[in-house]
């Protein structure tokens, strides 16, 4: 790949198949030389992109690889089917707290209509208009 003397961050993202944010802690770190231009853009010389790709470095976790093992205990233990039961927990907590502040808001309802129909019937009583 020819390229200019320094890039941009995205620019050096996409060379290096990593994230803008990963551009940004490798030059926080000082793993990779940039200059700072402007405010916030930084441009990264070719060379240190070039000495940062051929490095040996410890592979990494792709997206997407990642295991389906839950990583940390829950309150329903560790592995798939406790991540299950987990996941059906939430699900019916959900649901009450749903069932719940439907039954509320029907009754806040009705007592508003009975306090409104209580209104008509008085004022009818006494003669006056509301």
């Amino acid at each position: 790949m020819a390229m200019a003397a320094e890039v941009t961050t995205k620019e050096a993202a996409q060379y290096l198949g990593v994230t803008v944010i990963r551009v940004l802690q490798l030059i926080k770190s000082g793993q990779l030389v940039a200059d700072k231009k402007g405010t916030r853009d930084y441009w990264v010389t070719a060379e240190s992109l070039q000495v940062y790709k051929n490095s040996p470095r410890k592979p990494g976790k792709r997206a997407g690889m990642l295991s389906e093992e839950p990583a940390v205990s829950s309150r329903f233990g560790t592995g798939t089917a406790a991540a299950e039961r987990e996941r059906e927990y939430q699900r019916d907590y959900k649901r009450r707290m749903r069932g719940s502040a439907g039954a509320e808001s029907a009754k806040a309802t009705a007592s508003s209509k009975s306090s409104t129909a209580k209104k008509k019937s008085s004022s009818k009583k006494t003669g006056t208009k509301r």
